[in-house]
């Protein structure tokens, strides 16, 4: 079985070359022609390059090249999942996000509490504490630690 170097995408010469011919050329413009603009960190557009300058290709017929692959029928189950997958990593860090601020709105009026009583206590005011402070506490770290505060620990 031969193994492809370049990556797992089918993105060889012969086929670049026939994109290339299909749409009458890489420079060659065309009336009604849709346009992508796409912005990418520098570190993937100099590997995208480096890429296509390996198989001669200009990089915008590569990138031509693999996007069509990638939407071609025997690929789209493959794409459909990683766009899937891509899409409830997402809705799991809204919904994380979400419990973020349901927390800290919760938490917001104990806090101002706790600092009031604090800033009596350090000018000298006679403070009374209950008894639950200390699980309060241990509540507050666990929940810092949740939040992913490092200093909680």
């Amino acid at each position: 079985m031969e193994q492809q170097t370049d990556s797992q995408v089918n993105t060889g010469r012969a086929d670049a070359e026939a994109v290339r011919q299909s749409h009458g050329g890489a420079k060659r413009r065309r009336g009604g022609r849709a346009k992508l603009d796409t912005d990418f960190g520098e570190e993937t557009l100099a590997a995208l390059r480096t890429r296509a300058k390996r198989l001669g290709l200009a990089p915008s017929t590569w990138v031509r090249t693999v996007v069509r692959d990638a939407l071609h029928a025997s690929r789209s189950e493959e794409l459909d999942a990683a766009v899937a997958a891509h899409l409830l990593g997402v809705e799991a860090r809204v919904q994380a996000s979400a419990d973020a601020r349901e927390l800290a709105a919760q938490i917001r009026p104990l806090a101002i509490n706790v600092n009031d009583l604090d800033r009596r206590a350090r000018a000298g005011e006679s403070v009374a504490l209950s008894a639950e402070v200390p699980e309060l506490i241990e509540l507050l770290r666990e929940v810092r630690a949740l939040l992913g505060d490092r200093a909680a620990s």
